[in-house]
C-alpha cells in the first residue's frame, strides 16, 4: 500500500496519463515508481505538488508516449510477465484477508492431498523396481470345497517350478520361495550369535536373475546353486558378524543345518512384498531336513513365479499350466497366475508372505484426496467470485485506461497463478515436514515419490488450481462492460441454481460424504477390535517353542503354573491369530472324507483361550485314551453329517494320513465339540477344525496372566523361569490381542487417514464458510440494512441467510447419500463378518454440518445484522 492517498496516487496516475501512457501494466510500473519519487520527496520537505512536478518533470515530454507506442508495436512478453506477476502480488497483498483464507485452503488441501498420495504410490508401487515386473508372474491355486466355496491360495508345489518352465513357450526363468511359518533358530558359526529369525526364506539360485534385487558381494551367477548355501542381506550380516566380511563364513540354522554365506544383498525396499533377511538354497530342502516332502506335487507349501519373454494372455497361459499339471496334481485344483506388481494389493489370498492391503481401501484413499483437493480449490473459486463482486469499478478504470479483455483476463489469471505457486511450494514444505509423523502415524515405511514425479505432480495441480480456480473468475471480470463497471453494477448471475450454489452444494457433499464414511469405517474397524471371535485374547501372551527337551518344556510350564501372576498355561501347535492352519483330510463311519482344518493343543488350551463347549467336555489327563481323541468345532460337525454338535459325541474320526506302513496315522472318538471361533481374520468365514493332542507338534506356549496383577511385572517373572530353565535361548514373547489386531493393518491405516483428513476437510470447509459469509454480508449490505430499517430482528436476517446454506445442504444429503452407501458397502463385502450401514451413519454427518454452518456463519452475520443501518445507506 502507497503512503499516498487514493486522491493523490489517482493524481499520479493521471499525470503519467496526460503524457501519453495507456498500456496498462506499463502505466502501472509507473505509478508504482512515481508515487515511490513523490513519497521521497515529500519526505525531504516538498508538497505533494511540487514533488509530483519535479518526478514528472525527470521524463523529457512525449518520451513516456513514444514508450507507450513501442510497447504497443512489440510488447516484450518478459516484461509483460514480470509487470503481472507483480500486479498478482500487489494484488494478493492489498487484499490479505481472502488472500490468506485462499493461500490456507490451497495449502492444506494441496498438503492433505499430497501426503495421500505418498501413501498411495507407495502402496501402488510394490515390486515395480523388478527389471521384468510387467513380465513376472506368480502361480496360485483356487479349489473348490465340498460346500461350495472357493480357497484361493497363493501356494504352489515345489516341482511345478522346473516342469512349467519346461513345457511353456516364452518361459524365460522361474525361481521358487519356501518359507516356514514360524521363526527359526540361526546362530553364528561361534555361537556367539543366536537370533530366532522370522525372515528366512528358501530360494532358487534363479532368485537374483527373475528379482532385480542387489547383491553387494558374492558370485551373481550362482550363489544359491548349491545346498547349503545363503545370501545374508546387509543388516543380517552386520548382526551375526559385525563389520568383518560375512562372505565364506558359515551359519547354523536350527542347530544342525551348516550354511555357507556365498553372499550379500543389500536391504530389501521397503516396497518389496518379499522381505528377507536370510535367502538359503533351495536345494538345501532336499537334503532331507524339510520332511522329505520337496517332491511331492500335491503338498502345497512353495511359492512359484514365473518370468516370460513378452507380455501374455494370463487366461490362455492359465489352461495351459493345467495341462501339463493334470497328470500330476488333484484336478480339483485350479491355476491362476498373478501379475507380481498386484500380489500387494490383491487383499484375498490365503497364506502370503507378507500383509497386503486391499485395491478398495486405495481407492477410498484416492478419492478422499481428491475430495479435500476439490474443496479447497472451490473455496478459491468461491471466494474469488465473491472478492470479484468489489472489483468491478477497477476493471472499468483499468479498461478507460487502455486495457483490453484478453489482459484483463491475464491479469486475474496471473493472480490465481501466483496464489497456486506460492501455495504448493508451502505445501511441498509442509509436507516435508510432516512426511516423517505421517510414517509414524501410520506405523508403516513409506517410499518418498521420485522426484521428477513430484514436479508432475506440482505442474498439474498448479495448472488445475490455476485454471479451475482463475479462470472463470478472470472469464466473467474481462467480460465487464466499460459502462457497467463505472456505475458500480457488478456481474449477477441469473436467479436459480447457480455455479456457486453447485460448488457450495458439491462442498457440502463431500463434508457429508467423508464424515459419513468415517463413521462406517471406524464403525467396522471397531467391530474388528470388540467382536466376540469365541475365544480370549486379553492378557494372554506366547512364546515361540524352539526346545526339543519336552520333559524339561513339561517342567516350566509346571512351574509358571505354580506363580499367582499365572492363571492357566496351555502348548499349541498355532498362533491363535491369523496363523497358517493346517489342513487334512477326516472321516467318520457315517460320513465321506472332508478337508478341515487341523490345530493341536494340551489338556489346558480351552480354558486358557476361554472357547466355549457346546457339547462334551474338553481333554483331561484323567482319561488316558484322549490322546487318541478329538475335539471339533460347530462348523466340523455340520461337515460331517451332525445335526446337533451332542449326536457326534463318541462317534470315530478317522485322521486320513498315512504312515510308511501305509495305515491312518491317528483315529479315535470325539469327546467334545466347541463353539466356533474364528481362527483366522473376520475377512474369512469360520470354517471347521478337528483339534487333538499330538505333543511333538507344539511350537507355541500360551500364557493367561491374572487380571489382577501387573502384565509388565507377571511377563518379568516368565522370563526369568524361561531364563533359568533355557539360560542359552532367546526369550520372545507376543501379546495374542496385539497380534489380533495387527491383522487389519489396512483397515486400520484406512481409518486413521479418513478421520484425520475428514477433521481437515471441515476446517477447509469453515474456512470457506467463513468467508463466504464475510462477503455475502458485505455485498448484501444495503439489504440487511432495509430489512433492519423495516423491522427484521437479527434472527430473521439470520435465518434467511441460514435457509439457503441448509437448502443446499439437504440437496447435497440426497445426492450424496446413495453414492456413499454404494461405496462403503463395496468396501465392507471385501469383510466375511461386517457391519451394515446404519441411518446414524448417515444422519450424524447432516446434524454435524448443519452446526458447522451455524456456528460459522453466525458470528459474520450477526454482526452485520448489529450494525449501524444508516452507514450502509449513506455509503450506497
Amino acid at each position: 500500500m502507497y503512503r499516498l492517498s487514493q486522491k493523490q496516487v489517482y493524481q499520479v496516475t493521471q499525470s503519467i496519463i496526460d503524457s501519453g501512457v495507456s498500456y496498462a501494466p506499463l502505466l502501472d510500473e509507473l505509478t508504482d515508481h512515481i508515487c515511490e519519487e513523490v513519497e521521497e520527496l515529500m519526505l525531504n520537505g516538498y508538497s505533494f505538488s511540487e514533488a509530483l512536478s519535479q518526478a514528472i518533470s525527470q521524463y523529457k515530454q512525449g518520451q513516456l508516449a513514444n514508450v507507450n507506442r513501442d510497447m504497443f508495436e512489440q510488447i516484450s512478453y518478459r516484461t509483460m510477465i514480470k509487470s503481472y506477476l507483480k500486479l498478482g502480488i500487489r494484488s494478493l497483498a492489498k487484499h490479505r484477508l481472502t488472500s490468506s483464507i485462499n493461500l490456507v485452503g490451497l495449502t492444506l488441501g494441496i498438503s492433505v492431498f499430497l501426503l495421500i498420495g505418498s501413501y498411495v504410490y507407495h502402496e501402488s508401487s510394490f515390486d515395480k523396481f523388478h527389471a521384468s515386473a510387467d513380465k513376472i508372474y506368480r502361480v496360485t491355486t483356487e479349489q473348490t470345497r465340498e460346500d461350495g466355496s472357493i480357497r484361493r491360495s497363493a501356494f504352489s508345489g515345489a516341482p511345478w517350478g522346473p516342469e512349467l518352465l519346461a513345457g511353456i513357450p516364452g518361459a524365460t526363468d522361474m525361481t521358487r520361495l519356501m518359507k516356514y511359518r514360524l521363526p527359526v533358530s540361526v546362530r553364528s558359526e561361534q555361537g556367539d550369535k543366536h537370533f530366532y529369525e522370522k525372515d528366512l526364506i528358501w530360494a532358487d539360485n534363479s532368485f537374483f536373475s527373475v528379482f532385480s534385487y542387489e547383491l553387494l558381494e558374492g558370485d551373481p551367477v550362482g550363489p544359491l546353486n548349491a545346498p547349503n548355501q545363503a545370501v545374508l542381506t546387509e543388516s543380517a550380516a552386520q548382526r551375526y558378524f559385525g563389520s568383518a566380511d560375512p562372505v565364506g563364513k558359515y551359519i547354523i540354522y536350527e542347530n544342525d543345518v551348516v550354511l555357507h554365506v556365498t553372499g550379500v544383498v543389500a536391504d530389501f525396499p521397503a516396497n518389496s512384498y518379499i522381505q528377507a533377511d536370510i535367502i538359503g538354497s533351495f536345494a538345501t530342502l532336499g537334503t532331507g531336513f524339510w520332511f522329505n516332502i520337496i517332491d511331492n506335487w500335491n503338498v502345497l507349501y512353495y511359492y512359484t513365479y514365473l518370468q516370460f519373454d513378452h507380455h501374455i494372455q494370463p487366461a490362455q497361459t492359465e489352461d495351459k499350466i493345467k495341462s501339463i499339471l493334470s497328470n500330476y496334481i488333484n484336478p480339483k485344483i485350479d491355476i491362476r497366475l498373478q501379475p507380481i506388481t498386484q500380489i500387494h494389493t490383491s487383499g484375498n489370498l490365503e497364506n502370503e508372505l507378507s500383509p497386503n492391503t486391499s485395491s478398495s481401501a486405495l481407492t477410498i484413499s484416492i478419492l478422499v484426496g481428491l475430495t479435500i483437493l476439490f474443496l479447497s480449490v472451490i473455496n478459491y473459486i468461491n471466494l474469488s467470485n465473491a472478492r470479484a463482486l468489489k472489483r468491478v469499478k477497477e476493471v472499468g478504470v483499468v479498461k478507460v485506461m487502455g486495457s483490453t479483455k484478453s489482459l484483463v483476463f491475464v491479469q486475474f489469471m496471473v493472480e490465481s497463478f501466483v496464489l497456486s505457486l506460492a501455495s504448493f511450494l508451502v505445501s511441498l514444505l509442509l509436507v516435508v515436514l510432516l512426511f516423517p509423523g505421517l510414517k509414524y502415524f501410520l506405523g508403516m515405511s513409506l517410499i518418498v515419490p521420485p522426484n521428477y514425479l513430484v514436479v508432475i505432480v506440482g505442474i498439474v495441480i498448479i495448472l488445475f488450481v490455476t485454471v479451475c480456480a482463475g479462470g472463470y473468475t478472470a472469464l466473467k471480470m474481462a467480460d465487464v462492460s466499460i459502462a457497467s463497471a463505472l456505475r458500480g453494477k457488478s456481474y449477477h448471475s441469473p436467479r436459480g441454481f447457480t455455479l456457486r450454489k453447485a460448488l457450495i452444494t458439491f462442498q457440502f457433499m463431500s463434508g457429508l460424504g467423508l464424515v459419513g464414511a468415517m463413521l462406517i469405517i471406524s464403525d467396522q474397524v471397531n467391530y474388528f477390535i470388540s467382536a466376540d471371535t469365541g475365544y480370549s485374547k486379553e492378557n494372554i501372551i506366547e512364546i515361540p517353542l524352539y526346545i526339543e527337551d519336552t520333559q524339561k518344556l513339561e517342567t516350566f510350564k509346571n512351574e509358571l503354573q505354580g506363580l499367582a501372576a499365572i492363571g492357566y498355561v496351555a502348548l499349541s501347535s498355532h498362533r491363535m491369530s491369523g496363523d497358517q492352519l493346517y489342513r487334512s483330510r477326516y472321516s467318520t463311519t457315517r460320513s465321506d472324507s472332508v478337508v478341515m482344518g487341523r490345530l493341536h493343543i494340551d489338556y489346558d488350551f480351552i480354558n486358557t483361550f476361554e472357547i466355549d463347549l457346546v457339547a462334551g467336555r474338553s481333554f483331561s489327563k484323567d482319561f488316558t485314551s484322549d490322546t487318541s481323541a478329538f475335539i471339533i468345532n460347530k462348523s466340523a460337525a455340520v461337515e460331517l453329517g451332525f445335526h446337533h454338535p451332542s449326536d457326534a459325541l463318541g462317534n470315530k474320526l478317522y485322521y486320513l494320513a498315512q504312515n510308511q506302513n501305509g495305515n491312518y496315522i491317528k483315529s479315535g472318538p470325539i469327546v467334545g465339540v466347541v463353539k466356533d471361533f474364528n481362527f483366522k481374520s473376520l475377512h474369512d468365514n469360520i470354517g471347521a477344525m478337528v483339534m487333538d493332542i499330538q505333543p511333538p507338534r507344539n511350537h507355541f506356549l500360551n500364557i493367561k496372566l491374572e487380571e489382577l496383577h501387573d502384565p509388565t511385572s507377571a511377563v518379568k517373572q516368565v522370563e526369568d523361569k524361561w531364563n533359568e530353565l533355557f539360560p542359552n535361548e532367546p526369550f520372545n514373547y507376543f501379546f495374542v490381542d496385539d497380534r489380533y489386531l495387527g491383522q487389519y493393518r489396512s483397515e486400520t491405516q484406512l481409518q486413521k487417514i479418513v478421520f484425520a483428513f475428514s477433521v481437515i476437510a471441515i476446517l477447509i470447509s469453515i474456512l470457506g464458510l467463513f468467508g463466504l459469509t464475510y462477503f455475502d454480508t458485505a455485498i448484501r449490505s444495503k439489504e440487511i440494512s432495509l430489512r433492519k430499517v423495516m423491522g427484521a430482528s437479527t434472527f430473521n436476517i439470520l435465518r434467511i441467510f441460514l435457509k439457503d446454506y441448509f437448502v443446499l445442504i439437504i440437496i447435497g444429503f440426497v445426492i450424496i447419500t446413495p453414492i456413499i452407501t454404494w461405496l462403503m458397502d463395496r468396501w465392507l463385502n471385501n469383510f466375511a463378518y461386517h457391519v451394515q450401514v446404519t441411518s446414524w451413519s448417515i444422519l450424524i454427518p447432516i446434524l454435524l454440518m448443519g452446526t458447522v454452518v451455524i456456528l460459522t456463519t453466525s458470528f459474520t452475520i450477526v454482526k452485520a445484522a448489529n450494525s449501524n443501518p444508516i452507514e450502509s445507506l449513506n455509503h450506497e
